[in-house]
């Protein structure tokens, strides 16, 4: 079991339409399951079921309930999984389609709405890796970024963030690295960032997130309940004392 969870994802290129259902239970319902995103949880879960859809439908409430749904993208929750008549079909699937609607959209009721679902996977094979991510110089300010990867002990660089900063923010939430404001020219006040990106290091790519609504370098930042927290900083004029969730 552990060899399986820890090489989900080379084990789902070969088909697993053989499986048991309470092998597929076990191994979707593990902590330790070691997968890039839970998308690929829900679609390997239906690809299973698909393969004899009257023989395997009734499984499918149980297996959703392993799904961890919240930590799908809601616009994912909307466009492919709202819309799969296998989950429509069954009321226990749509209070489970509900309930991570619920967690994207009341974002301050995280603590309150968190159970096993909610819980990200935390996989014991996998290797911890550090990241350092933009950062300045007397002479320049960088955009590059390194990962270090705690199991062959080695650095490696990954793609460089769309924009230069220094005095960035960085957390982690879920698999993707989160870069938070910072300078990106001088440090004369003149450059300060409002806007965020993301990284995600199955596709080895940044994304833009939503902005900041005020400029911010020297900021703090961490995750507490799903939402990333900024905290206060530098706008190019004066320290800050605020803090926003993005």
């Amino acid at each position: 079991m552990t060899f399986m969870t820890e090489n989900w994802s080379d084990i789902c290129q070969i088909p697993i339409d053989s499986f048991e259902t309470l092998l597929v239970l076990d191994l979707i319902s593990s902590d330790s399951l070691n997968v890039p995103s839970e998308e690929e949880v829900y679609r390997a879960v239906l690809n299973w079921v698909k393969h004899d859809v009257d023989g395997r439908r009734q499984h499918v409430p149980r297996l959703m309930k392993c799904v961890r749904l919240p930590l799908l993208s809601r616009d994912f929750l909307m466009s492919s999984v709202d819309t799969e008549l296998l989950v429509r079909h069954h009321s226990e699937c749509k209070d489970l389609l509900i309930e991570a609607l619920k967690y994207h959209l009341m974002p301050e009721q995280r603590g309150v709405l968190g159970n096993s679902r909610t819980r990200p996977r935390r996989c014991e094979g996998a290797s911890t890796v550090l990241f350092a991510v933009g950062g300045g110089s007397l002479f320049a300010i960088h955009g590059d970024c390194e990962a270090y990867d705690t199991r062959t002990d080695r650095w490696h660089m990954v793609t460089s963030m769309s924009t230069r900063r220094a005095r960035v923010g960085v957390a982690a939430i879920g698999n993707k690295l989160y870069a938070v404001g910072g300078s990106f020219h001088r440090y004369d006040g003149t450059s300060d960032l409002a806007t965020v990106e993301s990284y995600d290091p199955v596709t080895n790519t940044w994304q833009p997130e939503v902005s900041m609504g005020t400029r911010r370098s020297c900021l703090g930042v961490a995750v507490l309940h799903g939402l990333l927290y900024a905290a206060g900083g530098y706008d190019g004029a004066s320290c800050l004392n605020r803090c926003q969730d993005l």
